[in-house]
């Protein structure tokens, strides 16, 4: 997720993954390598058992170089003391490349578990199916695997675990963001940016704002599509403003859209009017905030969603029973705000974005 993300998000997701794909050489070295050592590996836990070696196949549903890295590297400090890696495969927002990378992975016979960021929730049951033929976990991240998108029950099996958040969670999650940026309102006119109403997480977020806010004094005035491109908010957010120029919040889906919108309001001169919130918790929001350039935005914590997942996935390479299958990936830093703002900025520790 681009400084975004999903952001994204957040759809994250998760979320910018559209907006800025990396290429990932390392599959090809990966694919050449022997994997006969580190399969066979074991590392002494620090409870006196002995861990194997968790050898991950990552597939990602695209990979920004900002926010999937930090995924990455949550898992990886987890499995690496006990011998294990990770080699990231990047489907480029391709579903069906994404189902050959998984069985290319399930032939090479090189992995021993598998961290799935779908593409597609329910067509992604192909590549789980497969790996449980072959005896191979899955941990799903970010979106679950199966039918149904609001709920972190595991759905197909062969998947272990689920860090996750549904698409209905997400948006009543946005919504409390919404929510405290109007506070104190009797009426607070907001314009939504979405990355697009026909996208699930985009068009939940309108529907809870349809559905809950005359009874919190929130009347949405405006709905734009953004497509996670700074571009498009730049674009159309003069013409928002000048079809409401009682505008109270402006909402992007992602924290990028959200921190193109300043230099916008700036030039309407509406800076101490329009409060503005995106949904990613990245390091260029948290400085906005702390500046008092924005007014919030919703937190997603990859790093640590990524060790939830790394853990996760050792326990099925050792054979042992997870004892929590379905988490909630906005719900792994319970000690720091959720809603970020000037607030409470200090409690919020950042986990991706630029440096």
């Amino acid at each position: 997720m681009n400084d975004h993300q999903m952001g994204g998000f957040a759809r994250l997701s998760r979320i910018a993954a559209a907006t800025a794909v990396v290429a990932i050489a390392a599959v090809i070295a990966a694919a050449c390598g022997s994997s006969d050592s580190s399969s066979s590996s074991s590392a002494t836990s620090s409870g006196g058992g002995t861990a194997k070696a968790a050898n991950v196949a990552w597939l990602t549903y695209s990979n920004d170089g900002l926010y999937i890295p930090q995924e990455v590297a949550g898992t990886e400090g987890v499995i690496s003391p006990n011998g294990g890696s990770v080699t990231l495969f990047d489907a480029k927002l391709d579903q069906q490349e994404q189902l050959k990378q998984c069985e290319d992975a399930l032939t090479s016979q090189r992995f021993n578990a598998i961290v799935l960021q779908p593409v597609n929730n329910a067509a992604a049951a192909v590549c789980v199916t497969q790996a449980r033929a072959a005896g191979i976990p899955v941990v799903a991240l970010e979106f679950p695997v199966g039918d149904n998108p609001n709920t972190l029950d595991i759905q197909v099996p062969g998947v272990v675990g689920t860090v996750a958040g549904t698409v209905q969670g997400q948006a009543e999650k946005a919504y409390q963001g919404l929510q405290d940026a109007c506070k104190g309102m009797t009426q607070c006119n907001v314009a939504l940016e979405v990355a697009a109403r026909a996208d699930p997480l985009g068009a939940a977020i309108i529907d809870q704002v349809k559905k809950n806010g005359a009874a919190d004094g929130i009347k949405l005035v405006a709905i734009t599509e953004g497509a996670y491109d700074i571009a498009q908010t730049a674009k159309t957010l003069p013409d928002v403003i000048a079809a409401n120029p009682d505008l109270n919040v402006f909402m992007a889906e992602a924290d990028t859209n959200a921190l193109a919108a300043i230099p916008v309001i700036k030039d309407t001169g509406k800076e101490n009017q329009i409060k503005v919130m995106g949904l990613g918790g990245s390091t260029s929001m948290i400085d906005a905030i702390k500046a008092g350039t924005v007014y919030g935005t919703v937190a997603y914590w990859p790093l640590t969603a990524g060790k939830v997942v790394g853990q996760m996935v050792q326990d099925a390479v050792d054979g042992k029973a997870i004892a929590n299958t379905g988490v909630d990936f906005q719900t792994v830093a319970p000690d720091q705000p959720l809603i970020v703002t000037k607030e409470n900025v200090d409690k919020f520790t950042p986990e991706w974005g630029e440096q």
